[in-house]
């Protein structure tokens, strides 16, 4: 209970223009709202295959696993994580977006309740560029607290 009213005060007090910020730039991009709009297609796309190449060589050959996309967005890794490990992913979002991009997988479940979130425990925690978002010190507290949502390794 803690964490998740940690969480909620964060994304109240220092996180709520940035919510407004994505919410705002969700209604007038959409899904392109992840991206960086000063891109072009080509340059877009050949980021994210880039981006997926990394992906490929952190999981290549791990399956079956359950997994957390910590502030997935609009879940544009989710469901290639779960096709390219053949696991389960939770893909979490405080923002808007997440609940406007909930694609059709039976791999993933997306949700934007945190508490949801810790009542279960993964293998991996995919986080991409989240963290940077914070500052230091809240930066290594969620991580701290994400930490325990990992299932222990023998």
């Amino acid at each position: 209970m803690k964490l998740i009213s940690f969480l909620r005060g964060l994304v109240l007090a220092r996180f709520s223009q940035t919510q407004k910020f994505w919410d705002a730039r969700y209604a007038y991009h959409g899904e392109k709202a992840q991206l960086n709009l000063s891109s072009n297609t080509l340059e877009e796309e050949s980021l994210h295959q880039q981006q997926l190449k990394i992906i490929e060589g952190i999981y290549q050959g791990k399956t079956g696993l359950d997994i957390l996309d910590f502030g997935c967005g609009t879940g544009r890794f989710s469901i290639f994580l779960s096709e390219f490990t053949k696991s389960l992913v939770v893909a979490y979002d405080f923002s808007v977006l997440v609940g406007n991009f909930q694609k059709q997988n039976a791999g993933v479940t997306y949700t934007s309740d945190f508490g949801f979130v810790m009542a279960r425990k993964y293998d991996n925690i995919f986080i991409s560029l989240v963290l940077g978002a914070m500052n230091d010190a809240d930066a290594r507290h969620t991580a701290s607290k994400l930490s325990e949502a990992l299932k222990m390794m023998y």
